[in-house]
């Protein structure tokens, strides 16, 4: 058996995952979806999708607007913590091609 040092992320959460599902089942076991839900989902799924290039979706998550309420709030916090997020948001709006997203699990 392999040691946890020796595992990937990927790997320990699905381990702790499939743990919790032994130890507490799976909580929408016998549960049914609502017409309601149903009719919903029917409906979105008869609906085009629509498509925007990668390099579009880039160009506006890297563009940072400050509205005037992030701006007060932000001159509420810590000078110190105040600049770490400021170099952090500068970062990530200049490096944003270069993050490589994780999945949502």
């Amino acid at each position: 058996m392999r040691e946890i040092k020796d595992l990937t992320m990927d790997d320990l959460e699905y381990l702790i995952e499939q743990k919790l599902l032994e130890m507490l089942g799976d909580p929408d076991s016998g549960l049914e979806l609502t017409e309601e839900f149903k009719r919903k989902l029917r409906e979105r799924l008869g609906k085009p999708s629509k498509r925007i290039p990668h390099e579009e979706v880039l160009k506006n998550l890297a563009r940072v607007e400050w509205t005037e309420g992030a701006v007060r709030d932000l001159g509420k916090l810590d000078s110190q913590i105040r600049q770490r997020i400021l170099r952090k948001i500068e970062w990530l709006s200049r490096n944003l091609e270069k993050v490589v997203p994780e999945p949502l699990h």
